[in-house]
């Protein structure tokens, strides 16, 4: 087991695909609001300020996962993790809502068997920038590089 920051890491060429929650289906899904813990609330002012508001774990499967695995996989994730059916909203305080159904996702997929890994690892972390918001619906980051030797799970 390696532990590094991504930005330490090289993602491997392969065939990449990003799983989207459908933001339209995620927002019309009954909500409960809940108050923020203090820990959250520290979280969500760095955010606020500027700051990255994300980590992630990234797992190097030492085998080809078949793409439709993966995508049940990111299903049962969503169902099982509170977090990632939650946002959060700003006003005179923060407040939690969180998403009763799990979304359905989008794929987005690209062929990036031919890049160098350099580049393969600045679009994953500029696609994880992008996704990962607390104070958006749907703004976690779920992605595997697919190879016929391996696979990378990437979450954010």
């Amino acid at each position: 087991m390696k532990l590094a920051s991504l930005e330490h890491y090289s993602v491997q060429p392969g065939r990449f695909v990003q799983w989207m929650p459908e933001c339209a289906a995620a927002n019309s899904s009954a909500v409960t609001v809940m108050a923020v813990s203090e820990n959250e609330r520290f979280h969500l002012d760095s955010v606020q300020e500027g700051h990255l508001g994300w980590m992630t774990l990234v797992i190097d499967l030492p085998r080809s996962v078949p793409r439709e695995l993966l995508r049940r996989m990111v299903s049962e994730l969503m169902s099982r993790h509170d977090a990632l059916r939650s946002h959060f909203v700003a006003g005179d305080d923060y407040v939690r809502h969180h998403h009763q159904d799990v979304p359905a996702m989008v794929d987005d997929e690209i062929d990036a068997r031919d890049w160098d890994a350099q580049a393969l690892t600045d679009e994953v972390l500029r696609r994880t920038a992008s996704a990962c918001n607390p104070l958006r619906s749907g703004g976690h980051f779920l992605s595997a590089v697919c190879r016929p030797d391996s696979t990378t799970v990437i979450c954010a």
